[in-house]
């Protein structure tokens, strides 16, 4: 027996709906003829497509279609609607965030063994701790005015 799966609902920077469901702040949903479908295809987007056949049962955009009734064209014009890609970042930092302590074991894994180890991640590991910080110089520079002033003031404080 087949377990069925369950489309799961969106978090993003989000607030309930009167149903219980998940909607976007992003995006006036009102004006969208299938709104929990354009949430769906948000989180379809936002995942990696390694992922997509695992978590909505759908790899492909031709599928999401098919599957939730929505024409290529509908997407098509969802992915052009002001607010969708911020939409999509969102549910993406999501996902990721919600793996956090699977990567960072990975990581620390991968460091462990010399004959996997490179340094790009020892330092990804380190800098989430906050053991390493990248070095940043920059340079400031100073109106030829004020650089007179100062010098000047330097002058008179020796």
């Amino acid at each position: 027996m087949k377990k069925s799966k369950k489309t799961p609902t969106i978090k993003t920077k989000t607030k309930p709906a009167k149903n219980g469901r998940i909607t976007s702040t992003h995006t006036d949903l009102s004006v969208l003829n299938k709104p929990q479908e354009y949430l769906d295809f948000i989180l379809f987007i936002a995942i990696p497509r390694v992922k997509r056949q695992e978590i909505m049962d759908v790899e492909t955009q031709g599928e999401f279609s098919k599957k939730y009734g929505v024409g290529e064209d509908t997407l098509a014009d969802w992915k052009k609607r002001a607010g969708f890609w911020d939409d999509v970042m969102a549910q993406r930092k999501e996902f990721f965030r919600q793996r956090t302590a699977d990567v960072l074991l990975a990581l620390e894994t991968k460091s462990l063994d010399p004959k996997k180890v490179q340094g790009q991640d020892v330092k990804v590991l380190l800098t989430y701790t906050g053991e390493y910080a990248e070095k940043v110089e920059s340079e400031h520079r100073v109106h030829p005015d004020i650089q007179k002033a100062l010098d000047k003031i330097s002058k008179v404080l020796g």
